[in-house]
């Protein structure tokens, strides 16, 4: 299969679809898509860099009793770099609540694809598909799904582009990953959820953090990460004028306000600064 795509790479194949399942391919050797479900560990402190996947010596592994502490659960399945979602969210708090968010809204997101996809095959404009599909491209990227992330960047491009001939070979492809991925992270979700449940701890420390990513989610549009990010924050109480904060936050948020975000932002910051 692998060498039939390069060979025909240009010919009966669209070369940057080409290109992204040859990847598809090499990242899983083994065929094992659909077999880890996921586990306890720690994620290990990456050091800044531009490299695109992670040196083997870096892989997450099982940790042991930590002076009782329970560390958060984040799911291990097939398609989920760690190592760069932790490059992009360091705080495994946060990491772990991101994760479960993104698993939650994929449902959803799906469907806006489908439909804006449906649109197009009618005669209708790709706006909207494109707006989806970067959507779903900055999300993935987040939380390092990167075959999800370069499949949506393809699809956005066709999109700007104009070429409803590429969407209709690639979009399948792309809607069957999507599906996939959901499935072998319902699996971890569902046997970690059944054993132990999803825990809380104090997330002030990472307010930060969380802001950064609020701040690009409103520039990116993508807006149910946006609002995914206040949904974690309100299952918290911080305490006045932190909560009063929050609110204010929610309703930017709410109207499509990026200033606004960006302003109770500094706000936020500059409280727990003190």
């Amino acid at each position: 299969m692998r060498e039939e795509m390069l060979r025909c790479s240009g010919t009966q194949f669209d070369p940057d679809i080409a290109r992204i399942m040859v990847a598809m391919i090499d990242d899983d050797p083994d065929y094992s898509m659909s077999e880890r479900v996921g586990h306890m560990f720690a994620v290990p402190t990456v050091t800044s860099g531009t490299a695109d996947h992670a040196d083997p010596a870096d892989i997450p592994v099982p940790v042991t009793e930590d002076a009782g502490k329970e560390r958060p659960f984040i799911p291990e399945a097939a398609g989920l770099d760690i190592i760069t979602a932790h490059r992009n969210i360091s705080d495994e708090t946060v990491l772990a609540s991101t994760i479960r968010r993104f698993y939650d809204l994929m449902p959803s997101k799906l469907t806006k694809l489908r439909s804006a996809y449906e649109t197009a095959e009618k005669g209708g404009e790709l706006s909207s598909y494109r707006i989806e599909a970067h959507s779903m491209k900055s999300s993935s990227a987040t939380v390092g799904l990167n075959t999800l992330s370069d499949l949506a960047k393809a699809l956005e491009l066709m999109a700007k582009d104009g070429n409803i001939a590429g969407i209709r070979e690639l979009h399948p492809t792309f809607t069957e990953e999507w599906e996939q991925m959901y499935g072998r992270l319902r699996k971890a979700y569902e046997l970690h959820d059944a054993g132990k449940g999803q825990g809380s701890g104090d997330i002030t420390a990472a307010l930060p953090e969380l802001l950064t990513m609020l701040r690009l989610y409103m520039e990116n549009m993508d807006v149910d990460a946006a609002d995914s990010v206040i949904k974690l924050l309100e299952t918290y109480s911080f305490g006045e004028p932190l909560n009063g904060c929050i609110e204010k936050l929610k309703t930017a948020v709410l109207a499509l306000d990026e200033d606004g975000v960006n302003a109770v932002s500094q706000r936020i910051l500059e409280e727990i600064g003190k």
